[in-house]
């Protein structure tokens, strides 16, 4: 494992920034073009309630967001079926960017472009390999499945993102254990736990098993 002294130059920096360019160039073209389709929907109503009241509700009082006939997707009210930080990351880019689609699929579309740049970043830091972090992250960023994800009002791209930080913190508690990279893990880990619950507990026991191999 590298040291912490190793860290990637300013050239890297620029490297990381290119791409990132280029992920936007990609992802924000005609993102409100189309129209939600019903996931996104889900997230983004919910988001409008957001807005109006500063909680999840499942209703506006005019529609209602749910998937089961006997409503057990819906707690006192609380549409509790969606994970609440894309709800929020909605909420709060709809409030600025606009009520449409456009504002409700741009912080996934940021996701994904913070995604590539910090890919980059993170596997030259722990790989040491400028050739290798090239390779994986122009892959990334080309990779057409991934954009039509990252083009959604979805928590999907979060998911991978919120991972990435979360390995990178990991990593470097066990170099040099330090409050604050603590403090960023049980952020990272609350973020994911609140976008994609099933992808938390299959990262929880990858570290789990990897802390019981290095005792």
């Amino acid at each position: 494992m590298r040291s912490l002294s190793n860290s990637p130059t300013r050239n890297d920096l620029i490297i990381a920034c290119a791409l990132a360019a280029l992920a936007s160039f990609l992802v924000f073209p005609h993102l409100g073009t189309k129209a939600l389709w019903q996931d996104e929907g889900q997230t983004a109503v919910v988001a409008q309630n957001v807005l109006r009241t500063g909680l999840p509700l499942a209703s506006d009082g005019k529609n209602l967001v749910s998937i089961f006939s006997d409503r057990r997707d819906i707690r006192d009210g609380i549409y509790i079926w969606q994970p609440f930080a894309p709800v929020y990351a909605a909420a709060a880019s709809m409030a600025i960017a606009g009520q449409n689609a456009a504002g409700a699929r741009l912080p996934f579309a940021l996701a994904f472009v913070l995604l590539v740049g910090l890919t980059y970043w993170i596997v030259l830091y722990w790989g040491d390999n400028r050739q290798a972090a090239l390779v994986t992250t122009t892959l990334m960023a080309g990779s057409v499945v991934l954009l039509l994800h990252a083009r959604q009002c979805r928590y999907y791209v979060l998911a991978p993102l919120l991972n990435l930080l979360i390995v990178h913190a990991y990593l470097l508690l066990r170099v040099k254990p330090r409050l604050t990279v603590l403090v960023w893990l049980v952020i990272w880990s609350t973020l994911l736990i609140n976008s994609f619950f099933p992808g938390a507990l299959t990262l929880a026991l990858g570290i789990a098993i990897d802390c019981l191999i290095r005792k």
